[in-house]
């Protein structure tokens, strides 16, 4: 009769929920040792701090490059040339990052930024290797040199920081940035100190091909987690 279908409940299907396992939600929300040890200087959230590892060894390895380069450079130049020549250098250094400069930024905003920190840092470990060879052949190098050293104190360093603020906002950048700092600074010293410890014992050459080899060479293997890091960040970051 009309009045009991009126008054009869209506059964609708029943669609299963897709439920996430518990053993995947807990590995999201997970705190690792070394984040629980990050989290003593700042607030870390779950996932960052094989991000702030990664990019730590890369500051600090790169940084403690840069001094131990910059120590020669001094010595190579006053050895071969006067003052008046050092300052000419530091003239053309600066004509080269004014045209250099721009460029770069170009290159930051139209390419994958990733690769390109990454061949940035392959090409001058290619310019490095051919210093070598040239002063192995007797070839005077120290004018080129002052002029590359200057170009890569600003180059390699600089990108590194844009990288950063590329892949964090500024809420994680606050909170993320103190930790590498401290890295990138802990190389720095380690720089000069190894430097000053080393040059009398290997000399030019040695002293300046090893370092920047053994830095490119220890960011190359975590290239590949790097990006895969990146990404996720990137994505995670967005909605922060």
């Amino acid at each position: 009769m009309p009045g009991r279908n009126k008054n009869r409940p209506i059964l609708r299907n029943k669609v299963p929920c897709r439920q996430v396992p518990s053993t995947q939600t807990d590995r999201l929300n997970s705190v690792t040792r070394t984040e629980t040890f990050f989290s003593l200087f700042t607030r870390i959230r779950p996932g960052e701090g094989r991000g702030i590892v990664l990019l730590g060894i890369n500051g600090f390895l790169l940084v403690c490059a840069y001094y131990i380069l910059k120590t020669l450079r001094e010595s190579m130049i006053l050895t071969e040339f006067d003052a008046e020549t050092k300052a000419y250098a530091v003239a053309a250094t600066a004509v080269v990052l004014f045209f250099l400069v721009p460029l770069y930024g170009v290159l930051f905003r139209n390419t994958n930024r990733t690769q390109l920190v990454f061949t940035i840092n392959g090409f001058f470990v290619v310019n490095l290797a051919m210093f070598y060879l040239a002063m192995q052949l007797g070839i005077s190098v120290a004018f080129q040199y002052y002029i590359w050293i200057g170009v890569f104190g600003v180059m390699v360093v600089a990108q590194f920081w844009a990288y950063l603020t590329d892949i964090y906002n500024v809420r994680s950048g606050q909170r993320v940035f103190p930790l590498i700092m401290i890295a990138t600074s802990l190389g720095g010293l380690a720089g000069a100190q190894i430097a000053s410890l080393t040059f009398p014992l290997f000399g030019t050459y040695r002293l300046m091909f090893n370092p920047k080899t053994g830095r490119f060479s220890g960011t190359a293997p975590h290239r590949r987690a790097l990006n895969q890091w990146t990404s996720k960040s990137r994505q995670a970051t967005s909605s922060t």
